[in-house]
């Protein structure tokens, strides 16, 4: 009896002491800048603690081994001399929830990640404005989204989220201003700034990208009216022989040919006649859409009925929604236009004459035109 107790006790003890043995075995091993080590051992984890230095001077390397770990700790550092180095070998990892500098020393044959933060969009006065979503390049190029290859965009929950991206690899953010109506473009995406570490990404051909060689949080602009967001909208303003337009603010395209205005705002212009071309019987169209000046303006304006100035002289435009250009059409000079409306009394009156000629002669047989 007293050998079954002995046993079952024995047994207990065994039970009782695993889950510290499995901790003990799993716990990670502290990196100590008093004793620093270079080659991280194969199937063991490492950390940089909070509030520790760890720094990888010139000329050294510092090796995350096969199946190892390094975890830099949120409030710790790694600091990579531009002259020293890590290598991370195949299935070793490293993850940077803290701080690193010289990212680009890291020769990754492995892992190596860094830690960004979104922050709630309730927190930043944002749900229902933007809705945020992040890839990572596969290259370490900038190009990477556009040049054929895949990324895959996920989604940022409004309540925030961490994830890990890739070191060294560019980290493309989306963070896109919900439209009130779904056909219109009211909001331009760039003015929404993105940042890093209070740092702003720059934005990009429908994103905001940046190499990434840190961990940190991102932030947003914040957001106080519309107008801070607006989209700018290009009126192509002609400016040519015989005419002038010009907005009823003043707006000209003397230089450019073309004038700025935020979505929604009204906008008027009247057409100038200088006094040589003011019997040119022209006619005026509002073109939605920008660079048409150099293309077949009869295919352009086929299907268009001529805007109709108001009573005072002015064509209007009530809500900018989108590009224009505007075109001024049959604007000649008087003389032309003399000369042309001669002719055409010298044709019509040869027409009267031959049609005078044929009632008469047609009269002969009795018939009557």
């Amino acid at each position: 009896m007293k050998k079954t107790l002995a046993v079952l006790l024995t047994v207990c003890m065994m039970f009782a002491f695993v889950p510290f043995i499995a901790f003990a075995a799993t716990d990670p091993i502290a990196l100590d800048p008093a004793s620093p080590i270079y080659s991280l051992e194969s199937n063991k984890e490492y950390v940089i603690p909070s509030g520790v230095t760890y720094v990888v001077p010139a000329g050294t390397r510092l090796y995350v081994g096969e199946n190892s770990k390094l975890t830099v700790a949120e409030g710790g550092s790694l600091m990579i001399d531009k002259d020293g180095g890590v290598t991370v070998y195949p299935t070793g990892e490293l993850y940077v929830d803290g701080a690193i500098s010289n990212a680009d020393k890291i020769d990754n044959k492995g892992t190596a990640m860094a830690k960004i933060t979104f922050p709630s969009l309730y927190d930043c006065n944002l749900q229902g404005d933007i809705t945020v979503s992040y890839a990572f390049s596969y290259s370490g190029s900038a190009y990477d989204d556009i040049t054929g290859g895949t990324i895959s965009y996920t989604h940022v929950s409004d309540d925030g989220e961490s994830i890990y991206a890739p070191l060294n690899q560019y980290l493309y953010i989306i963070a896109h201003i919900i439209e009130p109506v779904a056909d219109r473009d009211k909001f331009d995406d760039a003015l929404m700034k993105v940042r890093l570490n209070n740092v702003e990404i720059p934005y990009t051909q429908g994103n905001h990208h940046t190499l990434l060689g840190t961990s940190g949080t991102i932030s947003y602009s914040t957001w106080t009216n519309d107008d801070d967001f607006l989209n700018t909208y290009r009126i192509d303003l002609p400016n040519k022989e015989g005419y002038q337009v010009v907005g009823r603010e003043g707006e000209l395209g003397a230089t450019d040919q073309t004038v700025y205005l935020k979505y929604g705002k009204p906008f008027s212009f009247r057409v100038d006649i200088d006094p040589a071309y003011d019997k040119s019987p022209y006619q005026v169209y509002i073109v939605s859409g920008y660079g048409w000046t150099n293309m077949d303006t009869s295919t352009i304006l086929q299907d268009l009925e001529p805007a109709q100035p108001d009573s005072n002289g002015y064509y209007n435009i009530p809500s900018v929604e989108s590009d224009y250009t505007v075109f001024v059409m049959g604007v000649i000079e008087n003389a032309t236009v003399e000369k042309v409306g001669g002719i055409f009394e010298q044709v019509k009156s040869i027409f009267e004459m031959i049609r005078k000629f044929f009632a008469q002669f047609l009269a002969l047989f009795g018939i009557n035109m």
